[in-house]
């Protein structure tokens, strides 16, 4: 099993190969030092047009300030077919 490195190369390689980042929102996501290194430089790619971000979340509060302007998608374990349907929509949706 190929052992998977984690690290400020790895988030970045990452990013780079990626055109969609779900940013899954909680009262954790603004504690968590290790999820700012990734979400962060995530934003500054979707400011440059280079990639869609989506914050996921279960309770308004708990999305960072900054993101409150893009298109987010709300969770509910109870709809959880619709959330999924709704998730892919905006995964590909053209802006």
């Amino acid at each position: 099993m190929e052992e998977i490195k984690v690290g400020a190369e790895y988030v970045e390689q990452k990013l780079k190969d990626s055109n969609v980042f779900l940013l899954f929102c909680s009262s954790n996501t603004m504690n968590s030092e290790k999820l700012k290194d990734e979400w962060q430089p995530a934003f500054q790619l979707r400011k440059k047009g280079l990639m869609k971000m989506i914050p996921v979340f279960e309770n308004d509060e708990d999305i960072p300030v900054v993101l409150l302007h893009l298109p987010r998608i709300e969770f509910s374990k109870n709809t959880f077919d619709e959330f999924i349907e709704t998730l892919h929509k905006e995964i590909i949706r053209r802006d």
